[in-house]
């Protein structure tokens, strides 16, 4: 199909829900064979993707924690723990 400046091709429902269900089925597949999240696939893949998605989510943490005095000690302590993960992973990809 062309592709003419400005615009996007339509395509009909069931190649969209195709499409949908490709990119859903793919995401599972990679959490099943990465599992452990983001940390895990830098640990495992270490694709510049995953390392930027890494850095971005422990700014986000920090700002979280910095920001919101109403979290509970759990829930500080998963995002500490989620942060410290994300943090090793990229310590052990030398990021």
């Amino acid at each position: 199909m062309a592709r003419v400046h400005g615009t996007t091709p339509s395509v009909g429902p069931g190649v969209a829900r195709f499409l949908a269900l490709f990119v859903a089925s793919s995401a599972i597949a990679l959490a099943v064979l990465v599992p452990g999240g983001t940390a895990g696939a830098v640990r495992r893949l270490g694709d510049s993707g995953h390392i930027i998605k890494a850095q971005q989510r422990i700014r986000q943490i920090d700002n979280l924690l910095g920001r919101r005095l109403d979290l509970d000690i759990a829930e500080r302590g998963t995002a500490t723990r989620v942060r410290n993960d994300l943090a090793d992973a990229l310590r052990e990809r030398g990021r």
